[in-house]
């Protein structure tokens, strides 16, 4: 049971290198330019600082059921399912981010959304997060089946530059009251 990690000097945190540790508690990755895939996968890590990490690999927080912030301003990439099933996720700060693989937030619940500059989202992405009520997303131009499925909370969406609607986007959305679309030229089976 890890208690205290001191990694302010790591540059890289390897594929697996922390993978179901117990008791990590909060990590200051100061130093981080790329997290592994899986690295930190079902750990008990609760906050994680990463100020000039570039790249999160797949999976590199999956399953981590006790973290509740991510602070990673300068991510560009966020491969798939890094923060699936982070149940206890409130706040992403991800501001420099313009890719968002599948399965990104799956079944999360996060709260508060801080993506101002992405402009592709996998499928599936906040799919089954149940908390976020208001979601802005003005860069986003591509949008993947199921994107928001299941996000029975949300009330708003903003997405001005969104051309086409995927198969099943907001589905089960039971809350949804507003949605600006102005661009949307095409919709997809069972968008809604």
């Amino acid at each position: 049971n890890l208690q205290n990690v001191d990694l302010s000097k790591a540059i890289t945190v390897s594929s697996s290198a922390f993978e179901n540790a117990k008791g990590l508690g909060e990590i200051e990755l100061t130093n981080a330019k790329t997290i592994g895939s899986f690295a930190f996968r079902n750990s008990d890590i609760t906050k994680v600082n990463a100020p000039i990490v570039l790249m999160l690999d797949e999976g590199a927080f999956a399953e981590c059921r006790s973290l509740e912030e991510l602070s990673a301003e300068n991510v560009i990439t966020v491969f798939k399912g890094v923060f699936k099933e982070c149940t206890s996720l409130i706040t992403a700060k991800l501001p420099l981010a313009t890719t968002l693989g599948n399965d990104v937030f799956y079944n999360s619940s996060l709260k508060y959304i801080v993506l101002p500059v992405t402009t592709i989202l996998g499928n599936n992405v906040f799919a089954g997060c149940q908390n976020p009520k208001a979601v802005s997303l003005p860069e986003a131009g591509k949008v993947g089946t199921n994107t928001f499925r299941d996000c029975k909370a949300m009330t708003i969406l903003y997405l001005p530059k969104l051309t086409s609607l995927d198969y099943s986007v907001f589905s089960n959305c039971e809350q949804l009251k507003s949605l600006w679309l102005p661009q949307v030229k095409s919709v997809g089976s069972n968008a809604f």
